[in-house]
């Protein structure tokens, strides 16, 4: 599926680290602030970024609207081996792919577990 709309990214503010926190308690990894634009989710705490082993990319597009990009490569690869999960509807935008966190958390969540452990 090609992406219908380009996503916009914004800064977060300190307050959004609340969902950062909770997501990634919810998926069962740890992150970091990339930049002011981007923060990573990561297999390992570490401060060396070689060893983190990021797979998933959290940007915010507005106020409590957040999105999460990872690669296309790596969801396919869990899709073939997880069957019977059901995988949420998607954006693709070349080999990357981004999924909405307003309308379909648990569904986020869930593809990004197997993500993560398959890292």
């Amino acid at each position: 599926m090609k992406a219908e709309k380009q996503r916009r990214t914004v800064e977060f503010i300190e307050q959004d680290e609340d969902f950062i926190k909770q997501i990634s308690k919810d998926i069962g990894c740890y992150y970091s602030k990339a930049n002011k634009l981007t923060f990573n989710l990561c297999t390992f705490k570490t401060t060396i970024p070689s060893k983190m082993r990021v797979f998933a990319w959290v940007h915010k597009e507005e106020e409590d609207d957040f999105w999460v990009a990872t690669r296309k490569l790596w969801l396919d690869q869990v899709r073939n081996i997880s069957s019977k999960t059901h995988f949420l509807p998607n954006t693709q935008d070349g080999d990357s792919v981004s999924f909405d966190t307003r309308d379909r958390y648990q569904d986020t969540v869930r593809a990004l577990k197997l993500i993560n452990a398959k890292n």
